[in-house]
């Protein structure tokens, strides 16, 4: 708001309003957390990468050569099992500091 408040009842109402958009932007901000807690997941790195191998950045998104998609198979059927036990070390990282975060913008 950028007008004056002159008197108690446009500024109750500006703290209202206020209140508000603090809680949507606080909202928005979880998500966002929540979004990136998720993108950075081993398993959805790996399903980024692949699906970058698997197609051209073409119109017609034509997948690559057989030989291009056994290679890919045989990573989407090995590596899951090799971050299995590297996602259950970090994930315990990423939620404290998630956590902070959280806390960081929940404080009043």
């Amino acid at each position: 708001m950028k007008k004056r408040i002159e008197n108690i009842e446009q500024l109750r109402s500006e703290i209202k309003r206020l209140e508000a958009q603090k809680n949507q932007q606080e909202l928005i901000i979880k998500e966002d957390v929540f979004e990136i807690k998720e993108s950075l997941k081993p398993i959805n790195l790996l399903h980024t990468v692949i699906n970058s191998i698997l197609f051209k950045n073409n119109a017609n998104d034509k997948p690559h050569s057989s030989i291009s998609l056994f290679i890919i198979s045989v990573i989407e059927n090995i590596l899951p099992k090799l971050f299995a036990k590297f996602e259950d070390k970090v994930e315990p990282l990423v939620n404290t500091i998630t956590e902070k975060l959280s806390g960081y913008f929940t404080k009043k």
